[in-house]
C-alpha cells in the first residue's frame, strides 16, 4: 500500500504540474502581454498629451499673430481681387495728383513653380512730374506688393507740365 501512495502522490504532482502548465502559464503570458500593451497605451497617451499641448501652444501663437497674418494677407491676398486692386490704384492716383486714365489687367497669370501668381497690369496715368514721383513713392509704400516692370513717359499735346506715363507692373496673390 505504501507503493500505491507513492504512485498516487506522483500522479497528483504530475497532474498539478500539468494543470500548472495548462492553466497558469497561459494566464501568466496573457498578463505579461497585457502589461506590454498597457505600457504601449501609456506611451501613446503621453504622446497624445504632448501633441495636444503643442497644438494648444500653436493655437496661442496663431491668436497672438493674427494681426501679422492679416497684414500678410493684405500684402499677398489669398485670391485674385481685381476690384480691390483697381480701387487701391485709383485712390493712390487721386491722392497724389495724377489721373489714372486706363488700367488693363489681362486675364492670364504666369504659371511658375512659386507659391504665388503674378497679375500683369498695364496702366496709363497723366500728371506733372512731381505728382508722378509722389505717386510712385506712394505705390512703393503701399502695403500691397507691386513691381514696376517698364515705365514710359511722353508729353501730352502741347503742354509742358502734363506728362503721360505708361506703366507695366506685376501684382501678386497666392495660389
Amino acid at each position: 500500500m505504501n507503493q500505491a501512495k507513492i504512485y498516487f502522490g506522483t500522479i497528483l504532482v504530475a497532474l498539478a504540474g500539468l494543470l500548472f502548465w495548462v492553466l497558469a502559464v497561459p494566464t501568466y503570458d496573457e498578463i505579461a502581454d497585457m502589461r506590454a500593451a498597457l505600457a504601449d497605451r501609456s506611451a501613446i497617451l503621453v504622446n497624445r498629451a504632448a501633441t495636444i499641448a503643442k497644438i494648444n501652444a500653436l493655437s496661442k501663437q496663431l491668436a497672438d499673430r493674427a494681426a501679422d497674418l492679416q497684414r500678410f494677407s493684405n500684402v499677398l491676398p489669398a485670391k485674385r481681387s481685381a476690384a480691390e486692386l483697381v480701387s487701391a490704384l485709383q485712390a493712390l492716383a487721386s491722392q497724389n495728383g495724377v489721373v489714372l486714365n486706363t488700367l488693363n489687367m489681362p486675364g492670364g497669370q504666369s504659371q511658375t513653380s512659386a507659391p504665388y501668381y503674378n497679375q500683369i497690369m498695364d496702366m496709363n496715368v497723366s500728371g506733372s512730374y512731381p505728382a508722378f514721383r509722389s505717386f510712385l513713392s506712394a505705390l512703393n509704400r503701399n502695403i500691397r506688393i507691386i513691381d514696376i516692370l517698364t515705365l514710359d513717359a511722353a508729353p501730352v499735346g502741347g503742354s509742358d507740365t502734363v506728362i503721360s506715363f505708361h506703366i507695366r507692373a506685376n501684382a501678386y496673390f497666392l495660389k
